[in-house]
């Protein structure tokens, strides 16, 4: 209760965020990791929250907290490394303005990987965002 976060006690262990669970303690997590992020001047600005390793994206969500100050840009682009608007794009710089970007097909990361905000047509300087990432874990059962 302290975390805001659902458990369910398998028998053994505790099991967080978990939706089912087998009796050797197999479970299909649902996660939402939130963060806020600082946009960095520039015309992009990668997070420091990741998507975790080994886990499956459904979407991200967010909303813009503080208005994002962009010399020249009129919108910006949400992704990772190598597609930069796999999230989001045309998305608004004023403060309300949110995201819901939903994953086509899931996508599995195998190493954390760090969102990637694009300004269009410029540059950030300041704002804020609180970023929402939408997952699936696969925890392993227990050995005996």
């Amino acid at each position: 209760m302290d975390e805001a976060r659902f458990a369910v006690f398998d028998g053994v262990a505790w099991q967080d965020d978990a939706v089912a669970i087998s009796p050797n303690g197999a479970a299909t997590q649902f996660r939402v990791i939130e963060f806020d992020h600082v946009v960095a001047a520039g015309a992009t600005s990668q997070t420091t929250g990741v998507i975790p390793a080994g886990e499956q994206v459904i979407g991200i969500s967010g909303q813009v907290l503080s208005g994002l100050d962009a010399s020249g840009a009129t919108s910006w682009e949400l992704g990772v490394s190598g597609s930069t608007n796999r999230y989001g794009s045309s998305l608004g710089l004023s403060a309300g303005s949110w995201i819901r970007g939903l994953t086509s097909a899931p996508l599995t990361y195998w190493s954390d990987t760090p969102l990637l905000m694009t300004a269009v047509g410029g540059s950030f300087s300041s704002g804020s965002v609180r970023f929402a990432i939408h997952t699936v874990a696969l925890k392993y059962p227990r050995g005996s």
